[in-house]
């Protein structure tokens, strides 16, 4: 299975950590500026959620960590870390999460191919 993993804003300094807790192989990782076209087409199934206006804001404040990470199973340790992290910068706002995961190996796969597309990133494996 392969997932796209974005830390979030705020989240950045954690990293390291955070990918070596979700488990597999990382096989591409860059910084990035989410944009405005991305977030709504990343989000596509949020928009006409109330909370969306607030994601998209929280999504373009600062750089994000995009990573592609190969087998295990990374979906089963979200909660986990979304709980801690949010607590060890004192967050209770659940839109301003930690990390997204793929939650689907089909998801996983559109999701590393849009954001390929979209930033002309370089996956060698």
């Amino acid at each position: 299975m392969v997932s796209l993993i974005i830390i979030k804003p705020n989240y950045e300094k954690f990293a390291d950590k955070i990918l070596s807790l979700l488990g597999g192989e990382v096989i591409f990782r860059e910084r990035f500026m989410m944009t405005k076209d991305l977030c709504r087409k990343h989000y596509e199934h949020h928009l006409d959620k109330q909370f969306y206006p607030d994601l998209e804001k929280y999504m373009l404040s600062g750089e994000c960590i995009g990573a592609i990470i190969k087998g295990g199973n990374p979906r089963s340790k979200v909660e986990e870390i979304r709980k801690h992290y949010m607590d060890l910068v004192g967050e209770k706002n659940l839109e301003k999460n930690v990390v997204h995961v793929s939650d689907s190996e089909e998801n996983g796969k559109r999701e590393v191919e849009m954001f390929k597309n979209y930033f002309g990133w370089k996956i060698k494996r």
